[in-house]
Formats: structure tokens, sequence, C-alpha cells
């Protein structure tokens, strides 16, 4: 029996406050992503905002058959800080970020956190994405950033939703949109 191809791979990337010991947004998506899709030929996988993203990259980059399909989707600081680090680091192993889902993406500078809470910042796309879609809400703080694209990434959004920004991970047009975008081949 020969081996089976890795050439999907799907990672979902926690908030801020959200740790694995809780049930949250994140969590659930990861759950219902991973009992549709993985095993055979994709992994589902789920890591905290702040994981070491070069890690992972090389993981990938090692474990996974060209092309591999990268599909991210993020949450808050997960999106900003996890989700843009993940596609610096598959840039720098030669791999491309199909499609990414983010819910609003806050801006993370390690050397100021508080930037997060800045209107003014904006996210910059790596240039490996393909296709970006996201979520901003602005009922309170802290809230999603805009993104700027640096190469030659569609975006579409921000699309406004009436929700808190606690509740932006779990809201159905996040999950909805992930789920469409975890079955386009």
């Amino acid at each position: 029996m020969s081996p089976q191809k890795i050439d999907h791979w799907d990672v979902i990337i926690q908030g801020f406050t959200q740790r694995a010991k809780t049930m949250n947004g994140m969590a659930r998506l990861w759950r219902k992503l991973h009992l549709a899709y993985a095993g055979g030929n994709r992994v589902v996988s789920i890591r905290p905002w702040n994981h070491d993203w070069k890690e992972l990259a090389l993981t990938i980059s090692r474990l996974a058959d060209r092309p591999v399909d990268v599909r991210i989707y993020a949450y808050s600081w997960g999106a900003g800080n996890g989700f843009v680090n993940l596609a610096r680091h598959l840039w720098n192993e030669g791999l491309e970020v199909q499609y990414a889902v983010l819910s609003d993406p806050v801006y993370y500078a390690w050397w100021f956190p508080v930037f997060a809470f800045s209107p003014f910042r904006k996210i910059a796309i790596p240039p490996n994405v393909h296709h970006v879609e996201y979520f901003i809400q602005r009922q309170n703080h802290p809230r999603g950033a805009i993104l700027k694209a640096t190469g030659k990434t569609f975006v579409a959004g921000p699309y406004l939703l009436e929700y808190y920004h606690a509740g932006m991970d779990n809201c159905p047009e996040f999950e909805e949109k992930s789920f469409e975008i975890a079955g386009v081949d």
C-alpha cells in the first residue's frame, strides 16, 4: 500500500484570550472542520495566536506534498499576529496560502500591544496569500483593523457585522464563510 499524499492543510488560529482548556468559537469551528474534512490527504489543526509560526511552517513544508493547499481561519490576534506570521514563514519556505477567512483581525505589535486599540493601524497581508475574506465589528474595542494587500491578494471585505468583539469568533457569517472556503477545490 502506497502512502497517501497530504496536499491540504487547514489551520485554525485562536484569539488572545482563548485557551486550549476552554470551548470557544474557534474550537467549535476546528471540531466541525475536522469532522468534515480531516483525514486522508487533509490536515486540520488548531493553534493559539502566539504559536511558533516558523515551526509550523517548517512542519507543513516538510510533511506536505507540493503543491499544498493551505487555508487559514483566524480570529482577533490570531489574525493580526498568527495569520500574518504563519503566512510570512510559509513564504520563506516557498509555500503559498490559497485562502484565509478572518474574523475581527486585531493589529498586533509585540513592542507596543496597546496599538490593538488604534483605528489607524492596518494589517499588511503577505504577498503569498491569494484570497482573503474578512469580517469586522465596530461595537467595542478591540476592533477589526483594515487589511492592506502587499501583493496580488484578492481581498473581499471588510464585511461589517453587528456583534461585540468577543462574539466574532462564533458568529454564523464567519462560520458559514469558513465552511464555504474549506469546501472550495
